[in-house]
């Protein structure tokens, strides 16, 4: 029964989204839609519902380390979100400022994840700042 139900949550969030992505095609929205669907779907099955309940989840672009894109397979049918050229542009630029800094300064510069942490956790771990230094493993 439980797997039935996830099922059924899979198979409503399909129905519900319209456009085609990856694995997910669609003959009446043939368009990658990231202006309208670049988002999570989430989805419960309340205690005594006949189905399940969906809710979505946007996703920033602007946060993106690599922003929607064309993926060079099949026909360029994509609906763009407005952020994403600007997110392209704020990223080769970037890679453009560090060229032959190599990768560990510019995956922080591309997608600073440590200024979405609590204040506690931006910092070092210890074993980090070992290795940095050249410490024995």
């Amino acid at each position: 029964p439980r797997m039935l139900a996830l099922a059924l949550c899979a198979a409503q969030g399909a129905l519900e989204r319209r456009e085609s992505r990856g694995a997910h095609a669609r003959e009446d929205y043939p368009a990658r839609n990231d202006r309208d669907w670049l988002r999570r779907t989430l989805a419960c099955w309340p205690t005594g519902g006949a189905a399940p309940v969906l809710e979505y989840e946007p996703i920033t672009v602007e946060h993106m380390e690599l922003p929607p894109g064309f993926r060079g397979y099949g026909t360029r049918n994509i609906v763009e979100h407005p952020a994403t050229a600007l997110r392209e542009a704020e990223i080769e630029s970037i890679r453009a400022r560090l060229e032959g800094a190599g990768g560990a300064p510019l995956q922080a510069a591309l997608l600073d994840f440590r200024m979405r942490l609590p204040e506690r956790y931006r910092g070092d771990n210890e074993r980090l700042a070992d290795i940095e230094e050249g410490a024995p493993r």
